[in-house]
């Protein structure tokens, strides 16, 4: 009897042992996070910051990763929230390692820089009192007067060269006619004495018109040249300003991290 329980149990543990192991499945990503990721690329290409924001910020409370993190911060620092940015960058260089780790310092750097300005401006300014900043655009007088003038200056010449030309024409139509006639119909030679006078004023009139005219679409085409060379140097001077987080060496630092 007791030889045949040895025996089933030996059985028992050569089955056991030739049966191979159930493989253990790695847990993948969330498929629910890598939505939120993926919404969160996508806005973040549309420059819609704050949309990016919230949806690196739904993926991370799915499945954390650390790049959320590093994504996250660039969200706030494109937003102007230095404080946010700052402990959002700060929390990824403490979860990871990158190679870029000195650009990413950079970006902290400049971070609180910028945050220390906005506190000094926020201490300078009493709480009682509101700040306006308006935006001055010096060149759009210019601008709008120049066009005007070409405009206006345009009007002068024609309307001047067609309606005293037109008058010139007809009385000289007139004084042809009594020509032709040998003065035997027609205006009587006192009449047509006076049609040549009147035909050599509108004909000063008309060149009169024609100068100033030209005089004053000069005068606004300059207007308008000067101020759109203003409105393009102050479109290239906000071009320049430099963009937190960039040009501090990799141009990875910029980007954003795949989190899954």
């Amino acid at each position: 009897m007791a030889g045949s329980i040895a025996t089933i149990v030996a059985l028992a543990l050569s089955v056991a042992v030739a049966l191979p192991a159930a493989p253990v499945r790695a847990a993948g990503p969330d498929p629910e996070a890598v939505a939120a990721f993926e919404e969160g690329q996508e806005l973040f290409s549309l420059a819609d910051y704050e949309g990016a924001l919230a949806a690196f910020r739904r993926a991370g409370e799915i499945q954390p990763a650390p790049a959320l993190d590093y994504n996250i911060g660039l969200c706030h620092l494109r937003l102007g929230q230095y404080e946010e940015a700052i402990a959002a960058l700060e929390s990824y260089l403490a979860q990871a390692d990158p190679p870029d780790r000195a650009d990413i310092e950079h970006m902290l750097e400049d971070a609180r820089h910028q945050l220390e300005k906005e506190r000094a401006r926020t201490d300078s300014v009493p709480a009682e009192k509101e700040v306006v900043v308006v935006e001055t655009k010096p060149y759009r007088g210019l601008v709008i007067g120049g066009s005007v003038g070409v405009g206006l200056g345009g009007f002068i010449a024609l309307a001047g060269g067609i309606g005293f030309g037109v008058a010139v024409h007809r009385r000289n139509q007139t004084i042809e006619a009594f020509n032709e006639s040998g003065g035997t119909s027609g205006p009587s030679v006192a009449e047509v004495l006076a049609l040549q006078d009147e035909a050599e004023t509108y004909e000063t009139l008309q060149f009169v018109a024609l100068g100033v005219g030209l005089a004053v679409i000069a005068g606004g085409a300059a207007a308008l040249a000067i101020g759109l060379r203003r409105k393009a140097s102050r479109g290239e001077e906000h071009a320049s300003v430099r963009v937190l987080g960039i040009g501090h060496g990799a141009p990875s630092s910029s980007l954003l991290r795949v989190a899954f």
